[in-house]
């Protein structure tokens, strides 16, 4: 076990290695974006990003995690978790199959209506689906009764909150880092808001982070866990491509660009799962991704300028 975690890490980091020096040496790392017009990879991804991290690290420091896990444990206690994270790669796999097909028909109706494919599938495939065939609302199907969503959830210990430091501190980064000077548009702020935090954040999280992470950090460990789903969201962005409802959110250099994919959304993976590892606490992560997403695309919506 020991030594599959090793290499499971290993791997991991030497993928992140070998994308992040080809991201390099391909796109000058001053003057590539995480989308057209957008801010520079540096700046606005890898510093921001690696803020992030310093500070959860820091606060995190002196948390009780240890007791947090012991509580996970219970919540996961009775659970297949390697049949569970069989049924969840189905579920992606179906979701990545489902954004074509989808596309499709709405093409059918109205050519621009093929948008509506992503937002459709992922509520549909990794929020509806999982739900059902993993954790059943609340209830394993194994017929044990979990309180994931309320551990996840229904956070009231203090310490737990301390999370929205790194938040911040990642969210202030990324707005120095555009180098644009916020101009809040009530209409603009209010679609970019329902979007990141409805239609992208909250399923997207609780599939990645609250589903496959947790698995794969209970079959492996932490920081595989992060690496591994890290890794396989940045993946998942990379083959919907040009289906993204929010094109400005996408690598430039391609439409499915690996290696730019795990540079941008692969780097941002690695502290959404941080947060979640160190605090558990999902509203924590919806409120980073979300921030995230909305200053991404904040230019396109008016919300910058």
């Amino acid at each position: 076990m020991v030594m599959l975690q090793r290499r499971s890490l290993w791997a991991g980091l030497a993928v992140y290695g070998a994308a992040l020096a080809l991201t390099a040496l391909t796109y000058p790392v001053l003057e590539a974006s995480g989308g057209p017009g957008g801010p520079p990879l540096l700046w606005g991804t890898w510093v921001p990003i690696a803020v992030g991290l310093l500070l959860t690290w820091f606060a995190a420091r002196r948390a009780p995690q240890q007791e947090l896990e012991k509580r996970l444990d219970d919540v996961l206690d009775g659970h297949p978790l390697g049949r569970e994270l069989v049924w969840l790669m189905g579920a992606l796999v179906a979701f990545l199959a489902g954004v074509g097909a989808m596309a499709f028909v709405f093409g059918q109706i109205h050519a621009d209506y093929f948008v509506l494919a992503v937002p459709v599938a992922r509520l549909l495939f990794l929020f509806v689906v999982p739900v059902l065939l993993v954790d059943r609302a609340g209830f394993s199907m194994e017929g044990s009764s979990t309180g994931m969503p309320r551990l996840a959830m229904g956070v009231t210990e203090p310490w737990r909150w301390v999370g929205m430091l790194p938040v911040a501190g990642c969210l202030l980064a990324l707005v120095l880092g555009t180098g644009e000077r916020l101009t809040p548009v009530p209409d603009g702020v209010a679609l970019g808001v329902f979007v990141a935090l409805v239609v992208i954040s909250v399923p997207e999280e609780i599939f990645f982070r609250g589903m496959v992470q947790t698995r794969l950090e209970r079959l492996t460990d932490r920081w595989s866990g992060i690496v591994l789903t890290s890794l396989l969201f940045a993946a998942t962005y990379a083959l919907i491509g040009g289906y993204a409802e929010l094109p400005r959110a996408m690598p430039t250099g391609g439409q499915h660009d690996l290696g730019l994919s795990i540079a941008t959304y692969g780097v941002s993976g690695l502290l959404y799962g941080y947060v979640w590892a160190c605090y558990r606490n999902m509203w924590l992560n919806i409120l980073l991704r979300g921030g995230v997403i909305t200053l991404v695309v904040a230019p396109s919506l008016q919300i910058v300028g």
